[in-house]
């Protein structure tokens, strides 16, 4: 997905309006701590998993792909 956005002018501040329906596709929401890279030419916003939400995915992967991830560990 891509799309353009323009900066809004928020209090003595700028900032980027993201609508409901990114954020629900991303299942973040307000309190989601998001990180901020660049490389000088892009912005990257991407969102910091919690530590729960990374074990869970960790073991989903063990779940569906253990034996093919110790065969190739071999």
């Amino acid at each position: 997905m891509s799309f353009i956005k323009n900066i809004s002018r928020i209090g003595n501040s700028n900032g980027i309006i993201i609508e409901k329906r990114v954020l629900d596709m991303l299942e973040i929401d307000e309190s989601t701590p998001l990180k901020f890279t660049t490389d000088g030419v892009s912005l990257t916003i991407t969102p910091v998993k919690k530590a729960g939400e990374i074990q869970e995915i960790l073991y989903n992967i063990f779940v569906k792909y253990g034996e093919t991830l110790r065969e190739l560990a071999k």
